[in-house]
């Protein structure tokens, strides 16, 4: 069974750091949180056996993973109650990195934004048993965040020039959707370093790399308690 954990330990970072950051009300207790966190652990673990699923036409894999997905999704609806309509439309996200998964490659860049997109749903969790609401903005403004790490590590990885017009334009778009839905600026500025590196590459090992992403992540998430409105 022990083949079948996630080793990940970014992806579990994201995760974690965004379910931290979608606990914005009172409404939670340290039931609805053990709930939650199970929750969040099953359907996102899912995804190694489902890897090795796919690519070593392993059965086991396909039923674990069938198994901690329908566990999940059940709690998920227990958390929720009739209220789950309002997350539906959030399914899809899930369903396309699991097709471009399979279709694709984990690798391919459309697959890996969609898995940041995945990874950034327990912020949606928390901030239910926390706020008895839906979140559609609070997931966007961290989705959003998230994705933007996908594009500074191609350009570390492969130094490709069209990388870097990529990350840039990606970062236009993370500043103009902001501005759309009316969240303070401020919260990209965790961003700023994407920028840097993007017009100046600074050598730094990819281990490096994951701890200076923890950090702004860090920063994100206060910047988001102290310039998020809830209402």
């Amino acid at each position: 069974m022990k083949k079948y954990l996630l080793k990940e330990y970014g992806s579990w970072a994201v995760a974690a750091t965004a379910f931290v950051a979608g606990l914005q009300g009172s409404a939670f207790s340290a039931g609805k949180i053990a709930l939650a966190v199970i929750c969040c652990f099953l359907i996102i673990n899912s995804k190694e056996a489902f890897s090795k699923w796919v690519k070593f036409r392993d059965i086991k894999g396909g039923v674990l993973f069938s198994l901690q997905l329908v566990a999940g999704a059940l709690i998920f609806l227990y958390i929720t109650g009739k209220d789950i309509t309002g997350f539906l439309p959030f399914a899809t996200v899930p369903v396309c990195y699991l097709l471009f998964f399979k279709l694709k490659g984990e690798h391919f860049i459309v697959t890996e934004v969609l898995g940041f997109m995945v990874l950034s749903l327990t912020v949606l969790v928390s901030f239910y048993i926390s706020t008895e609401k839906t979140g559609y903005i609070i997931y966007l403004i961290v989705a959003l965040y998230f994705a933007a790490g996908v594009f500074k590590v191609r350009m570390q990885l492969r130094k490709d020039a069209m990388y870097r017009v990529v990350s840039f334009l990606y970062l236009l778009f993370v500043v103009v959707v902001y501005k759309l839905i009316n969240v303070s600026l401020v919260l990209s500025v965790p961003l700023i370093d994407n920028l840097v590196f993007l017009l100046k590459p600074y050598r730094i090992k990819l281990k490096q790399t994951g701890w200076i992403e923890l950090v702004k992540s860090v920063l994100f998430v206060i910047l988001l308690f102290s310039f998020y409105n809830v209402s």
